[in-house]
């Protein structure tokens, strides 16, 4: 495990799907397998990472998820040969919650998010609810109504939070194995100032910290958690002096030791890398311009030795070197041609 990796590739033709690599010794990432599936968006992996779970079209008017069995060697199979409708459009992200009994999907358009049960060979069933959001915020380009981008379990186990980037708020509905998510308790957290719009969310290993990258404010808070409730502790740009370009941030990402995080920026086309050496307050250390158009999602791999970034507009997948002793980033030279590239996941 580790050498393996599945890049997500958006589009209607047949390239697009789900692409399996594998790094060669020399670091060289290498197609060992691929899955046809249209409009093809972010995946994730059960708990016992032998499901893997992707967003994807499901007819001509809405979306879908798929569950696939994953084999030792990251061969895909197909577990059902359906796609359960979503009930939302633009689905974006999706997580399963810790124990794995139901799988979560945001709706980024319809400002939704959809609830599925799993089944014990790691099928997904039928849905059973669909939670509509409400509100908006001051950026009317982009927060008339909700906007939910991101469904995350939270580490203590007991809320399925719902990053809102309509709403400027993270929603934290509790959980329980026996039915899922219950709408009433529910907590909202304004983040603020308005117009922030939150995008994605990021534990750290104690469950006590997270990281948010908010997309509209270009900005990187740290957030104190205690049972279902934020603090905004810290506040940072993920963009350096002087930039004027239009711009957005996307993908929020931990190294493996929890020493750095990396926060990709759309526009001013470029990764950010924050030292973590006091987790309360990240530091920028390091800025890299990735070669390419957009970059929408980004990930260490096979441990921490490698990190790749999506540039979704230009149809690129770019590899950098990660220095075990400094965390600096420097490009290999390295790198994939497919259809909109929207998601890395190791595996």
């Amino acid at each position: 495990m580790g050498k393996i990796f599945f890049l997500s590739a958006f589009g209607s033709d047949d390239d697009a799907g789900i692409y399996t690599y594998t790094f060669s010794e020399s670091g060289k990432p290498e197609e060992t397998g691929f899955a046809v599936l249209r409009n093809s968006g972010y995946l994730a992996l059960s708990p016992d990472r032998k499901t893997l779970y992707a967003t994807c079209a499901c007819d001509d008017s809405s979306d879908g998820v798929v569950a696939y069995r994953v084999a030792a060697d990251g061969t895909l199979t197909n577990m059902l040969g359906n796609i359960q409708p979503t009930g939302g459009k633009s689905s974006c992200h999706l997580c399963t919650s810790l124990d794995g009994r139901y799988l979560y999907v945001a709706n980024y358009s319809s400002g939704s998010f959809t609830q599925f049960p799993v089944q014990s060979d790691g099928s997904v069933s039928e849905r059973t609810c669909v939670v509509q959001h409400t509100g908006s915020g001051p950026f009317e380009q982009r927060q008339l109504s909700a906007h939910a981008h991101q469904c995350c379990a939270v580490p203590d186990g007991k809320y399925i939070a719902v990053v809102d980037l309509g709403c400027d708020s993270i929603f934290c509905y509790p959980y329980s194995a026996n039915g899922g998510i219950s709408r009433s308790g529910v907590i909202e957290n304004k983040i603020t100032p308005a117009g922030s719009g939150p995008r994605h969310i990021v534990f750290d290993q104690s469950g006590k910290r997270a990281y948010l990258i908010n997309e509209l404010g270009n900005t990187l808070f740290t957030l104190k958690y205690s049972d279902g409730k934020f603090e905004i502790t810290d506040r940072a740009t993920t963009l350096p002096r002087g930039v004027e370009c239009a711009t957005k941030a996307a993908a929020v990402r931990l190294s493996k030791d929890g020493k750095y995080l990396i926060a990709t920026n759309r526009g001013f086309d470029s990764v950010i890398r924050f030292d973590l050496k006091n987790p309360d307050k990240p530091q920028g250390v390091e800025l890299q311009l990735v070669g390419g158009s957009s970059p929408r999602d980004a990930e260490y791999l096979w441990g921490g030795k490698y990190f790749a970034v999506n540039n979704e507009f230009s149809g690129s997948t770019r590899f950098f070197d990660c220095d075990s002793r400094t965390g600096a980033l420097s490009p290999n030279g390295y790198e994939l041609i497919t259809p909109r590239p929207l998601c890395l996941l190791e595996f």
